[in-house]
């Protein structure tokens, strides 16, 4: 097949440019840093890194040398005495950051004068023992960060002493700004950086934006106040792209096929395939291992993160000299090679794969000393034809930002955007805020201006469900504030819609019974499964059917002594009307915004009730492979700790909302309630909070004893009982917190338990049956 050129980046000459002239230390600095002399955007960027305070947006491909500019920037702030804060858009990213700078700052220490310490901050509690909204790390001269851990930290105004000690904020891989979920939160946190600076009359952190594929860049530096704009179309090894057309999958695959042999004659090439669906990375991995007679690896955002990281890691050491590989990962994963493919320019359901995000594919070809080369397989589904998006490839003109936002949908998807909106409401909440107010917030955003427009309904949509309102005994100003429901919502990140869903029905649940029985029956399963049916974008673990029902209510029967589930025995046990009942309390529409009801209801319990069971199950234990296997799941292995971490974030969040003051506003004029009625409701939300906290640590651990871990976390401030010390209690007969009641300090360090975790043990014991 005829193949199109797409235009060559870079050069075959290693560049090595002379040192600019800079202040000491500089010059030191960079001559033990880049002994081979400096690339191209990094002699242009210097001068400006190092002698001025604008804000910057630096612009050049992949293998071009940027991230010699953002660490650069990251010293520079932290000589100046200042904390610097590195924004990275994943987390396995950030992680590999954390190391890299880390072992960067040992290296140049000497030169340094000093050794500033990095930190990893990402909020994610299964790795690092670390909620989205804790407060900020004490330690820590440089933050590596992901955009919503950031943002939580901005919005609250309890951390504005941590956010007026950051002297720079460095957003690597900057075209996550046009992310269609995650892009908001990252422009809403910049925009905000700027705005509370202008409101406390400081000077905002200065902030780098650093990208291959920036969509309007000088648009983009406007923004964010005339920030300067360095660009450079070099790198160095070059980069070839081609562009072939063929005319099916069948046809796609024996095109790879193809060039994997040419390349691979070559012993120091290695090839980078892109595909867009997780299962044909799999399958195409498996069916070229065959045809050329060489391990060929897969990676996919769905695989556990260990087999993951261990196939990326025998890409990069040269163990498999093939990796096929999920579009998904296309995005800041190190993965450098020599030759690069992407099969699928177009996803079903979805559309063609824009430019700048084709871009970032066919950026990872070049590797070391040889030059890179791109192959975009272009199928009929593909309507922009091969010639159309050669020439799309080959032009140098940065991409223009997406036009049709998410807000302007029909309808639109208040939910989320009110979620935007209580971030601004909580930061100002002591202000408050009008409607010109928020307009000009929305001006100020790179593309919020049209979200005003939707304004008076997002704020509409806040006052139903109670969790923003003009009304406050506090205040007589007329002003929006967040309720203290919506308040604590958004301080932990959690979606109001959940907010709304949960408050709404523990409300419901103390109207129809005034003894509070059903209130105080509340289990770990309900808190899951009250999740679950509210949770966005759950996924299918399998396909819904007659014998999914059976196998619910079967296990459901033989497992209520574990379960408890006031839910289910109240309302779901056998009854679908009444199980439309709590589909109602909590609000669930369809996509339309319609009461849920009928089999599209019943549809999402029984789902949810799935889902309830497969977490509950690992968290006493179970293994994926067993719940796999027993409950016929897709793909559950590659979704699971993905899952799992969203869990314990959700968790996290609605234990915040167990509360009485909080619950007490929520029932206003709706119930009149006395003291004795009002200990009652106290002691039933004290316990559905530690069944919640409880459920992050099992969550975390897959083990009924990890609802230890956030107990003693909350009690101690830093973790020191961990993960050994439950399988000691596990290998010790323990496997319940039943148990582990009933055990004295002294039998606990007959167990092998040192005695000062025995002692916290102890201690939280104690506070658990109080």
């Amino acid at each position: 097949m005829t193949r199109i050129p797409a235009g060559k980046l870079g050069t075959d000459t290693r560049p090595a440019h002379e040192l600019p002239t800079l202040p000491h230390p500089w010059p030191q600095l960079l001559r033990a840093w880049c002994p081979h002399g400096l690339r191209p955007i990094q002699s242009q960027s210097l001068p400006s890194i190092v002698g001025g305070h604008q804000h910057l947006v630096i612009t050049a491909p992949t293998n071009s040398g940027k991230s010699l500019c953002a660490h650069a920037e990251l010293l520079r702030c932290c000589l100046a005495g200042q904390r610097a804060v590195l924004i990275e858009p994943m987390r396995v990213i950030a992680n590999e950051q954390t190391q890299t700078l880390t072992e960067l700052i040992a290296r140049l220490a000497p030169l340094l004068g000093q050794k500033p310490s990095v930190r990893l901050s990402t909020g994610e509690f299964r790795n690092t023992n670390e909620f989205l909204s804790d407060p900020p790390p004490d330690e820590g001269e440089i933050l590596v960060v992901t955009p919503e851990r950031l943002d939580l930290l901005l919005r609250n105004p309890a951390h504005d002493d941590f956010i007026a000690s950051i002297g720079s904020v460095v957003v690597d891989e900057a075209h996550l700004l046009i992310d269609e979920r995650r892009g908001r939160t990252l422009e809403g946190l910049v925009t905000g950086l700027l705005l509370l600076a202008e409101d406390q009359h400081r000077t905002p952190p200065r902030l780098t934006l650093l990208s291959a594929t920036l969509p309007e860049p000088e648009r983009i530096a406007t923004w964010l106040g005339g920030a300067k704009h360095i660009a450079s179309a070099d790198r160095y090894p070059s980069l070839s792209s081609w562009v072939q057309r063929t005319p099916d999958k069948a046809a796609a695959e024996s095109a790879i096929l193809e060039e994997c042999r040419l390349a691979l004659a070559n012993p120091a090439s290695s090839v980078l395939i892109f595909v867009y669906k997780t299962d044909d990375a799999r399958a195409l991995a498996k069916s070229l291992a065959a045809e050329l007679g060489e391990p060929v690896g897969h990676a996919h955002s769905k695989m556990p993160a260990a087999a993951k990281a261990a196939a990326i890691e025998a890409f990069a050491d040269g163990t498999h000299r093939v990796l096929v590989a999920s579009s998904a990962l296309a995005m800041g994963v190190n993965l450098p090679c020599t030759t690069v493919i992407v099969r699928d320019t177009h996803y079903p359901g979805v559309g063609p794969v824009p430019t700048h995000q084709l871009r970032q594919m066919c950026g990872r070809a070049g590797r070391g000393d040889h030059p890179g080369t791109a192959l975009v397989l272009v199928q009929e589904l593909d309507k922009r034809g091969p010639a159309a998006l050669a020439q799309e490839l080959a032009s140098s003109e940065p991409a223009a930002l997406p036009q049709a936002p998410t807000w302007q949908q029909q309808p639109p998807d208040l939910p989320r955007l009110a979620d935007r909106i209580a971030a601004v409401l909580l930061r100002y909440h002591e202000r408050g805020v009008d409607l010109p107010f928020l307009r000009a917030w929305c001006a100020r955003s790179l593309r919020g201006g049209d979200l005003a427009d939707q304004l008076p309904a997002i704020l509409d949509w806040l006052d139903w469900w109670k969790l923003a309102s003009t009304t406050h005994s506090e205040y007589d100003d007329g002003r929006w504030r967040l309720t203290l429901g919506g308040r604590t919502a958004a301080t932990h990140g959690l979606p109001l819609r959940i907010a709304g869903g949960a408050l709404q029905l523990w409300r419901d649940l103390l109207q129809v019974d005034s003894s509070d029985q059903l209130l105080g029956d509340w289990s770990a399963f309900d808190h899951l499964l009250l999740i679950e049916l509210l949770a966005d974008r759950a996924p299918t673990l399998r396909r819904d059917s007659a014998d999914l029902a059976d196998g619910n209510l079967s296990w459901m029967e033989r497992n209520v002594a574990f379960h408890q589930s006031m839910l289910w025995r109240e309302w779901f046990y056998r009854s679908d009307s009444k199980g439309e009942e709590i589909i109602g309390s909590l609000g669930i529409t369809d996509p339309r915004d319609r009461p849920l009801h009928g089999s599209a209801a019943q549809k999402q319990v029984r789902q949810a009730i799935l889902r309830t069971i497969v977490l509950s199950e690992r968290m006493r234990g179970a293994s994926s492979d067993q719940l796999v296997r027993q409950w016929r799941l897709n793909s559950f292995a590659g979704i699971e700790e993905e899952l799992r971490d969203n869990r314990i974030w959700l968790s996290h969040g609605v234990a915040q909302l167990a509360d009485w003051p909080l619950l007490s506003w929520h029932c206003n004029h709706v119930l009149q309630v006395d003291e004795p009625r009002k200990a009652r409701v106290k002691h039933a939300l004290n316990h559905i909070r530690f069944e919640a906290l409880s459920s992050c640590g099992s969550l975390s651990t897959c083990s009924p004893l990890g609802a230890l871990l956030p107990g003693l976390r909350q009690q101690h401030g830093k973790r020191r009982v961990g993960m050994n010390t439950l399988r000691k209690l596990e290998d010790a007969g323990v496997t319940s917190l039943a148990q582990l009641l009933e055990l004295s300090l002294d039998e606990l360090v007959a167990a092998g338990i040192r005695r000062d975790f025995a002692k916290q043990i102890v201690a939280f014991c104690r506070a658990a049956l109080r």
